[in-house]
């Protein structure tokens, strides 16, 4: 649960307020990036006798179609 008070702490959110615009899209695309080494190990674990094609494949309609 977070806290409304107005003396409550946000690291985070004060982290973004600092970024400004380059640095939330550098922000964005490094979380981006990320989640798609993250989907692709989760593909190959599943799938260890798929070829790199067709994880390609997949973790592209994973992304595009947003699905599992």
């Amino acid at each position: 649960m977070t806290s409304t008070a107005p003396q409550a702490h946000d690291p985070w959110g004060e982290t973004l307020k600092r970024l400004g615009p380059a640095g939330k899209l550098r922000a964005a695309q490094r979380l981006y990036f990320t989640a798609r080494r993250l989907k692709e190990g989760a593909i190959r674990a599943k799938h260890p006798d798929w070829t790199d094609p067709e994880i390609k494949t997949a973790l592209n309609d994973a992304f595009w179609n947003a699905r599992d």
